[in-house]
């Protein structure tokens, strides 16, 4: 079965796994850990470079209540097809606020 977990990068939370869905989230250069919480595991250290921009995809698998996400770097023309084809942005900050407001 799949589920939903809610993510957090860097220890904030920026929002909940929903099938055809994608965020767009700004980070700072250096180490960062994207996680799942709740009862899911699921987690994914990476190394960012100022002014670029990278591509997670997330699997979410799930048996009763315990779900693992599994997440993916992918290769930017990969991942720009497939949010083209598929899915919807969900934003995670509020309008007017500005990306290092956390």
């Amino acid at each position: 079965g799949t589920g939903t977990a809610d993510l957090w990068l860097n220890g904030r939370l920026i929002g909940q796994t929903l099938p055809k869905t994608y965020f767009r989230t700004a980070v700072r250069a250096g180490r960062n850990l994207l996680a799942a919480g709740g009862r899911d595991s699921g987690r994914l250290e990476f190394d960012t470079r100022s002014g670029e921009v990278y591509y997670i995809a997330i699997a979410v698998d799930g048996i009763d209540e315990a779900y693992l996400s599994r997440f993916t770097l992918t290769p930017a023309a990969t991942a720009q097809r497939e949010l083209l084809r598929c899915c919807t942005l969900l934003e995670n900050w509020s309008p007017g606020q500005t990306r290092w407001q956390f």
